[in-house]
């Protein structure tokens, strides 16, 4: 049986650089918090292949089941995540 690789031995060896980068999927888990200051949780999840989803992991009201219904809801949350305030 052979011992594990170290760091040290691998960039003894070789100079190592990152050539490209990507992302095939995410997850972001996402809180609302309603004007009644009540919050809801949903992990917002993105795959190269199945695109985006959503999963409340806790009970939601009608409002809100009702918007994440409607097309784009997953991509609109996934802008307002990065900063993004639709002006």
């Amino acid at each position: 049986m052979s011992n594990e690789v170290t760091i040290k031995e691998v960039l003894g060896k070789y100079d190592v650089f990152i050539k490209f980068t990507e992302y095939l999927a995410w997850s972001k888990t996402v809180r609302f918090v309603g004007a009644d200051k009540v919050s809801y949780t949903g992990i917002l999840n993105w795959d190269i292949n199945k695109g985006y989803s959503i999963t409340f992991t806790s009970g939601i009201p009608t409002d809100l089941l009702d918007l994440s219904m409607r097309p784009e809801f997953e991509y609109v949350l996934d802008c307002i995540t990065e900063g993004d305030t639709g002006e």
